[in-house]
């Protein structure tokens, strides 16, 4: 302890963090049943934390939560990585009745369509199961009973009634051992103005009931959405759905139609708004073509159910190119105008085509034939092969760090069963992996055994490590890497194993997108050396809930060549399809994504993709990207733009031939620039490749004002009198 002490007293000023902090939430005992508890959040200091209660409780001791406790007074000490400690004392109740933990939420009653009256209950049971496990709910008796809901447990309970304004509705609530208590709701205020849905997208159709729609189903401040339902002209139900989020209906006539919301469970006549829309009709102009790609096993042309289908391939229309991406069932459907087409698969290397027989396929598209089926049964003509991809979150002293592992299949063959190792940098020490790995030796994780991919399957591996709370670490590279094997030949063991390299960083955003290449420089796509771009979108949820869908769209560049699109590794469970404008849309429904402040290692996510520039690609060309992520109904989080320029290795800096320095990076008025070699002339270049701003120079630094471009990522080219180009880039905020 003296040690420690004394080395923090000379730690210099930057680097001293301040005492940790605690804020507790008590639950007090009820009835006698000894069934208190607290609940510590620590912030401050230097995670990660220790814990110690006392007296010491039945359950929780080391923990910053503890249960079943009786009346009294409960002290916790808490220390953190660098032996600072706080004490903080806290006295538990015995209450006689039944009381709620934290304040019991209500919606706002308002006229919606129900004589004025209508409220929907949010109410909070537990943030922490194991307090209340056996809580009857009985009904709301005041001013109107209401049917009796489950309370799942650590979730909320729905009731709807038709409650007006000024009304103050009971909950009586009931525990096992017959505690008993009572909660008194309102006085409810009027809201007579609930948020509108909105048409996200709309297909008209072409050659037949192939319109579609998409809808965003809006929010009123719940946490679960509405039902809905889609209603043709005839006042039939077309579609519909459960805890609607953005939902997608397809297979509609042309005509008129409308959308109507309401909560669960629906009460017959209390729709919360009904919206009206029109599937165009365009038949004469266009027609459908759709199809299934799948391997025949049996080379029959048809697909049983031992074929499999091949997802998230790309399918090229010729002429365009219009590019369809299979969905996880191998399926494809694409509105085109009326004219002659040709439909290939010319990235699936390893695949030979049995039917159709024409390769590529031609087909046609008029108001004889306005809907065309094109199923394509491949044969696997190439060895099994395995695929890994290895993607990593932020590194942040004293926080933990995700990896998401992919291994997939990119035959159709099946192989022996897989070996699977996952080896990390040292600095960092294992704390969990999905799923459960065979063994952790050492700075090494192992799955043994894994049973055999079938044809095109993948699986995904979730790792969480730990960085040190070490802020002497900032800047510190970790390396992790990520293997596959099995006792099969394969047609080439280099894509077996996939490394990754992050910096340990402070404050940072969290939603961010990045490009690597496979020569690694950074900011550079080398001509001669680089092949494929992997991108990685990473993102968070730092709100004040959980978020339930997240969806990323990326409008590719033009650069890109969308036909060679491939899909990673990822965080979570998703699906993948191409939007009209060189939109690629990942959709995670359902994600259950925690916020950093009950779950920080657990609010991350990240998806991958890898793609081949459009060729040819001239030096100076940049390649810029941004992604677009969306967490239920907020606005999007809109990434920093992801920027590399294309350039030939020969005209890089190399070693001794000049280096280049930007200060301050990011920067806001001005960027100083210094070089070990005299500057020619620099330029700078937008995110778009445009050059914004040209300065001359004799010297081996200079200042220029950067104050009037607009805030984003741009390149600062300098050209040394030696002949180098050096590339930086900067941020100007």
């Amino acid at each position: 302890m003296k040690q420690i002490a004394f080395l923090l007293l000379v730690m210099p000023g930057p680097l001293a963090l301040a005492l940790p902090t605690v804020d507790v939430t008590v639950w007090q005992e009820t009835c006698g049943n000894a069934n208190g508890a607290i609940i510590a959040q620590v912030s401050g200091g230097s995670p990660p934390y220790t814990y110690l209660w006392s007296p010491t409780p039945p359950t929780g001791q080391g923990s910053n939560q503890i249960y079943g406790l009786s009346a009294g007074t409960y002290t916790l000490t808490v220390t953190d990585a660098l032996a600072q400690e706080v004490m903080e004392s806290v006295e538990v109740l015995n209450s006689p009745t039944l009381v709620a933990p934290h304040t019991i939420g209500v919606s706002q009653a308002g006229n919606f369509g129900c004589n004025g009256c209508g409220a929907m209950f949010n109410i909070v049971s537990s943030s922490q199961p194991i307090l209340w496990p056996n809580v009857v709910w009985p009904l709301v008796t005041s001013p109107e009973p209401l049917a009796d809901y489950s309370v799942p447990p650590d979730l909320y309970i729905y009731q709807y009634g038709t409650y007006c304004q000024d009304d103050e509705p009971e909950l009586f609530i009931t525990d096992a051992t017959g505690c008993s208590g009572t909660i008194t709701f309102g006085p409810i205020e009027a809201n007579d103005t609930p948020l509108s849905m909105t048409i996200l997208d709309m297909t008209g159709v072409c050659g037949g009931a192939n319109g579609s729609v998409t809808i965003d189903f809006g929010s009123d401040g719940m946490i679960y959405p509405f039902d809905g339902e889609i209603r043709d002209a005839q006042n039939d139900v077309v579609g519909n759905c459960s805890f609607c989020f953005q939902e997608t209906f397809t297979g509609l006539a042309a005509g008129n139609y409308e959308v109507r919301r309401f909560h669960p469970p629906s009460v017959a006549g209390c729709d919360l708004e009904i919206l009206p829309f029109t599937i165009p009709d365009l038949t004469g102009n266009c027609g459908n073509l759709s199809g299934t790609l799948y391997i025949d096993s049996d080379s029959d042309c048809v697909q049983d159910a031992s074929d499999t289908p091949i997802p998230y391939h790309v399918l090229v229309v010729e002429p365009g190119p219009v590019h369809v991406i299979t969905n996880d069932q191998g399926q494809f459907a694409r509105n085109l105008l009326y004219g002659n087409y040709t439909l290939d698969q010319q990235i699936l290397d390893g695949l030979g085509q049995l039917c159709p027989v024409a390769a590529p396929v031609p087909f046609t598209l008029s108001g004889v034939t306005p809907n065309i089926v094109i199923d394509i049964a491949d044969e696997g003509t190439t060895p099994l092969d395995l695929e890994v991809d290895l993607g990593a979150g932020t590194a942040r002293p004293g926080f933990v760090q995700f990896y998401n592992g992919m291994v997939r299949n990119l035959s159709a063959f099946i192989g022996g069963p897989v070996e699977v190792t996952f080896t990390f940098d040292p600095l960092i020490t294992f704390v969990s992996a999905s799923p459960a790995p065979t063994s952790v030796v050492g700075t090494t994780v192992t799955w043994s055994a894994v049973p055999a991919l079938g044809p095109f399957q993948q699986l995904n591996f979730h790792i969480q490590c730990q960085v040190p709370p070490d802020p002497l670490l900032l800047g510190t590279i970790l390396t992790a890497q990520f293997q596959a094997g099995q006792p099969s030949p394969e047609t080439t063991l280099a894509n077996n194993v996939a490394g990754t390299s992050t910096t340990i960083t402070g404050s940072y955003d969290p939603n961010d997108k990045t490009a690597t290449t496979t020569s690694g420089m950074d900011g550079l796509y080398l001509l001669d050396l680089d092949d494929r771009l992997d991108y990685t979108i990473r993102f968070q949820n730092t709100g004040t809930d959980t978020a339930f869908t997240v969806v990323i769209t990326d409008t590719l560049s033009p650069v890109l060549d969308m036909a060679t699109f491939q899909i990673g590794a990822a965080s979570h469970p998703h699906t993948v399809s191409f939007k009209p404008g060189r939109v690629v849309e990942w959709r995670f429904e359902n994600i259950l994504l925690p916020d950093s402040n009950v779950n920080e290692a657990a609010s991350h996510g990240l998806v991958r993709f890898s793609i081949l520039p459009s060729l040819p690609l001239l030096p100076g060309t940049v390649i810029s990207n941004i992604a677009n992520i969306f967490f239920d109904f907020n606005p999007p989080v809109i990434t920093e733009p992801s920027v590399l320029v294309a350039e030939f290795s020969t005209g890089l800096r190399e070693n001794g031939a000049g280096r280049l320095h930007l200060h301050p990076n990011p920067t806001r008025d001005q960027l100083q620039i210094s070089s070990d070699l005299p500057i020619d002339a620099i330029s700078i270049l937008a995110a778009d490749g445009r050059e914004v701003m040209l300065h001359t120079s004799r010297s081996t630094s200079t200042t220029i004002t950067v104050s009037g471009l607009p805030s984003g990522a741009y390149f600062l080219v300098a050209n040394l009198n030696n002949g180098a180009i050096i590339r930086e880039r900067f941020i100007k905020h």
